[in-house]
């Protein structure tokens, strides 16, 4: 069986609010914790973002893996439920 390609990258979102302050929102999470849920932002080779919200399940320092809580529309390998790893500085926001 042959793997699937990954077709998505995420957002660094501190990047995007100092390249767009006036249009960008942005707040730096300090209050990440088990089973809240993080907004992310998913990014295909061609540009289109979707922001979707992951499930938090592990957290280690700045480094968190969590599960999908949404269905993609735009991205075509993934899939709710799926494992995500990512860092603080791809958090947008943070929903408890």
């Amino acid at each position: 069986m042959r793997a699937q390609r990954k077709t998505f990258k995420l957002a660094n979102v501190i990047h995007r609010a100092y390249e767009h302050p006036e249009t960008f929102e942005y707040a730096v999470p300090n209050d990440v914790t088990l089973g809240c849920y993080v907004k992310l932002i998913f990014t295909t080779g061609a540009g289109e973002g979707e922001r979707m919200w992951v499930r938090v399940e592990r957290v280690s320092g700045h480094r968190f893996v969590g599960t999908l809580a949404n269905d993609p529309v735009l991205i075509d390998d993934l899939r709710f439920g799926d494992r995500i790893r990512f860092s603080l500085e791809h958090i947008l926001a943070v929903c408890h």
